[in-house]
């Protein structure tokens, strides 16, 4: 039982997973629209990531709470919302219990002015870990042409290339606050996926050795915005204007499908990647806070 009288807390199985997703698709981007995007929705699993509903005795949903568990490492909540805040400590009790011992950091990005919900994540021992900023480009077809550097190679990145794709990522990313190594294996399924686009995901070599890589990805539920999902440069290809380039070519590929707008996030840790974005002609839309538990 939870603190409200005639509410209980179950597992989201085969037979709850419907009444789960009604919930989600329904009030799950009170706290941020990741993951519960319809196509994202689709390939929900509940034997393969924790989740919980909150019911009441006539089996009505009062709150739900998930976590998506990426295998590297990562796992973050794709939901979390109560009709009633009082409900929130017991659903975070409750799928934090479901997640993997292996497991060792849960994170939940939320608006940087949340509800009640913030004071909750404190009291279950999450801190603040970092912040980013959410850009938006309104004009991706108006970018000029790439200038790539001397003796530089665009590829698409296909799923063959996902060891070379992970190599440019670590490297470029180790020490940054909340990063984990990505591997190979999770790599190629992140290229393989259907909302992918492709010639706006591209690996960059410089002197037949890969050097930079972007990712950009159509939104299923919005046709004229596309996400810069990944733009990553081996630290000794920076300041050669390569990351430059590969957004460029992310931007006039997301227009040519039809996107006219690109968003992307950046780390408020990464000031050069702002004043990049900034000169390409992003604005800030919003900012998205990491709170982020560490677990035993």
């Amino acid at each position: 039982m939870t603190a409200l009288e005639g509410i209980r807390l179950v597992s989201v199985d085969a037979a709850c997973a419907g009444t789960f997703l009604d919930y989600a698709r329904t009030f799950g981007a009170a706290h941020g629209e990741s993951g519960i995007a319809h196509d994202e929705l689709a390939g929900f699993d509940p034997a393969a990531e924790p989740a919980v509903l909150a019911l009441d005795q006539f089996d009505a949903p009062h709150g739900a709470a998930s976590v998506l568990l990426n295998g590297d490492g990562h796992a973050r909540f794709r939901v979390l919302h109560a009709i009633d805040p009082a409900l929130y400590p017991a659903l975070i009790e409750a799928v934090l219990a479901r997640v993997p011992a292996s497991v060792p950091r849960v994170c939940h990005f939320l608006p940087e002015h949340p509800d009640e919900v913030s004071d909750v994540l404190v009291s279950a021992g999450f801190v603040e870990s970092r912040r980013a900023y959410v850009m938006l480009h309104p004009s991706p077809t108006a970018v000029s042409e790439p200038e790539l550097p001397a003796e530089t190679m665009l590829a698409r990145a296909l799923p063959t290339v996902s060891t070379d794709w992970a190599h440019v990522v670590n490297a470029a990313y180790r020490g940054y606050p909340g990063h984990s190594d990505l591997s190979p294996q999770r790599a190629a399924e992140l290229l393989a996926r259907p909302e992918v686009i492709k010639d706006g995901t591209l690996i960059a070599y410089r002197g037949g050795s890969p050097a930079g890589v972007v990712m950009t990805v159509g939104d299923a539920e919005n046709q004229f915005e596309a996400e810069i999902e990944t733009l990553a440069v081996l630290p000794s290809d920076q300041h050669v204007g390569l990351g430059r380039a590969l957004l460029r070519a992310a931007l006039l590929a997301a227009g040519h499908d039809g996107r006219s707008s690109v968003i992307l996030s950046v780390s408020t840790f990464s000031k050069r990647a702002m004043a990049m974005y900034l000169d390409a002609g992003f604005n800030v839309r919003d900012v998205r806070v990491c709170w982020e538990l560490k677990r035993a």
